[in-house]
Formats: structure tokens, C-alpha cells, sequence
């Protein structure tokens, strides 16, 4: 797909003089509007700054039925109903060689704004995985 092309901003001498004051008071909203459309469809969102989420770095190991080894938490950013936790990256810290055997699937409790992870599918059993999670909210 081809870059966006840029777009001319409302400019009160493009306009006749009678016009230039309605011209004039339309012009900043209208600018600042299509400004941040702009950039949202030009790639500059991201992740932890626009999206109803929170995202997090944890160390785990897990037993063979994917159970943490250890109690395993983290705090949301906010209040709020998390709906579902994703793992966007699992990265052995032991064994670089060593990978997870499918996409880690987490299950989890939530108690205000701690999450609890009671289980995870996908990682070997007693490796430690540094994975990246994304928590999204309701």
C-alpha cells in the first residue's frame, strides 16, 4: 500500500474577504480534527497509548500442565473489566534454542486490578520464558 498522502490544511486567505471570519473560526477544529485522523491512519498510533490496554513484562515457569511455579501477578494501568490476555512475545531466558510449543494461551483471575495467572498453555514446562503480555480492558 502507498503512503498517505498529506492534506492541505484550511488557510483563511484561500478564501474570499467576507468569508474570512466563519473561515477563521472553523478553521483550528477542523485542521486539529483531520490533523490526528492523519496520523492515526499514517501508522502513529501505538499500543499502550491508544488502545484500552495494558501491557506487561513477566518472568515465568511453568509445570507440565501449565501452571505457574510460582504466583504469578501483575496490575492494570486502570480500572476496568480485563476481557482477555494476549502474549505477544515469549522469549526463553535459559535455552534460546528451547521454544514454546504453540501460541501461549492464558487463563486468568482478576481481583479489581490484579491479574492472576492460574495457568498458561503453549510454553515448556520448566523453562523460564520472559513474556510479554497485553491485558485489554472493557
Amino acid at each position: 500500500m502507498s503512503k498517505l498522502a498529506s492534506y492541505k490544511r484550511i488557510i483563511t486567505s484561500d478564501f474570499e474577504e467576507d468569508n474570512k471570519a466563519l473561515i477563521e473560526q472553523l478553521a483550528f477544529p477542523i485542521n486539529d480534527g483531520f490533523n490526528a485522523l492523519y496520523f492515526a491512519v499514517d501508522g502513529k498510533l501505538s499500543l499502550k497509548d491508544n488502545i484500552a490496554c495494558t501491557v506487561r513484562d513477566l518472568d515465568i515457569v511453568v509445570t507440565t500442565t501449565g501452571n505457574p511455579t510460582s504466583a504469578t501477578s501483575f496490575t492494570l494501568n486502570k480500572q476496568g473489566l480485563m476481557i482477555g490476555c494476549q502474549v505477544i512475545s515469549a522469549l526463553n531466558q535459559v535455552n534460546s534454542l528451547v521454544y514454546p510449543i504453540g501460541q501461549p494461551f492464558i487463563s486468568f483471575t482478576q481481583n479489581n486490578t490484579v491479574i492472576t495467572i492460574n495457568n498458561i498453555t503453549g510454553l515448556q514446562a520448566n523453562q523460564r520464558y520472559k513474556i510479554r503480555v497485553v491485558a485489554y480492558l472493557d
